[in-house]
């Protein structure tokens, strides 16, 4: 192919190839000697630099083991900088961002007596969450089953320790924690503004609920749904999505099975059961610093 006007076939008529290499040859009379590497104190070689209009001898600091070592260390930090990047993005999307949920860590956790199994149990979950990503199909249900102190038991410090543990992980993306209360309200928020703003409408409210890898809902019995009704069909609508899409859930509930059944309704209930091993917690209050 025959070159352009004013285009070398050699390269093109800009380029710092085409502009240099037109360059008269260095004076070998004018090189100067030889440098020492700033890190490992060896001889480093100039070199020629063909740059327009100011052609010239250089001497790096480094010698090119050296420059190369640097450079494979700035690019280790700024991997460590993106993954850190990344984690906090994770964090704060899936609703972790305060200073109480971000402090409620595995590592952080004051085991009592009563908790051993369900400490073991959220360990050995997160575990296989970060191993088996995509794997594990079934979630956990925490519930206080201590017959005088339900509250405060750990179950939701352990919900948030899990989800900790897999957003940290390399291999799982998203998880979200959420209030069920909130999740609720929220969507009766969205019915009532779905026809003039359509950012509030119900599909997105539901599309990180259903679609996120690890969902933990928290106090699952704080709202009456009752056997019928908008809340009960929604509550199924999102169980039946994740475990038809293997996606777990983690929950948490202060009431027992007869209990719960009474305020989501058997039909909910016996979808959180297929989607959940229950996990009961029998200690007493675990706020209570006698604990």
């Amino acid at each position: 192919m025959e070159a352009r006007p004013g285009q070398s076939s050699r390269g093109h008529a800009g380029s710092l190839t085409h502009i240099g290499a037109a360059l008269p040859p260095p004076d070998l009379g004018t090189r100067p000697e030889a440098g020492v590497c700033a890190q490992c104190g060896g001889e480093v070689q100039p070199f020629w630099l063909p740059i327009p209009k100011r052609p010239r001898w250089c001497v790096a600091e480094c010698c090119p083991s050296c420059a190369e070592t640097q450079e494979i260390l700035r690019q280790l930090v700024r991997r460590r900088e993106q993954a850190e990047r990344t984690l906090r993005d994770r964090i704060a999307r899936a609703g972790l961002g305060s200073p109480y949920r971000a402090s409620r860590t595995f590592a952080t956790f004051r085991p009592v007596p009563g908790t051993e199994r369900a400490m073991a149990a959220a360990a050995a979950f997160a575990r296989q969450m970060v191993e088996a990503p995509g794997g594990v199909r079934r979630g956990l249900l925490f519930s206080g089953a201590h017959p005088s102190e339900p509250n405060g038991c750990g179950k939701t410090h352990l919900a948030l320790a899990i989800l900790h543990e897999v957003l940290g992980s390399d291999v799982a993306r998203s998880g979200l924690f959420v209030q069920f209360a909130d999740y609720l309200d929220a969507l009766r928020r969205s019915f009532r503004r779905a026809e003039t703003e359509e950012a509030h409408a119900p599909e997105w409210v539901r599309f990180s609920m259903y679609e996120v890898e690890l969902l933990v809902l928290d106090d699952i019995a704080s709202a009456a749904v009752g056997r019928t009704g908008w809340q009960a069909e929604e509550i199924c609508r999102l169980l039946n999505h994740r475990i038809e899409h293997g996606r777990p859930i983690v929950a948490t509930t202060d009431v027992g099975p007869d209990e719960l059944a009474d305020r989501l309704g058997k039909r909910v209930v016996s979808r959180l059961y297929e989607a959940c091993e229950i996990v009961p917690i029998d200690a007493g209050d675990y706020r209570r610093p006698e604990q």
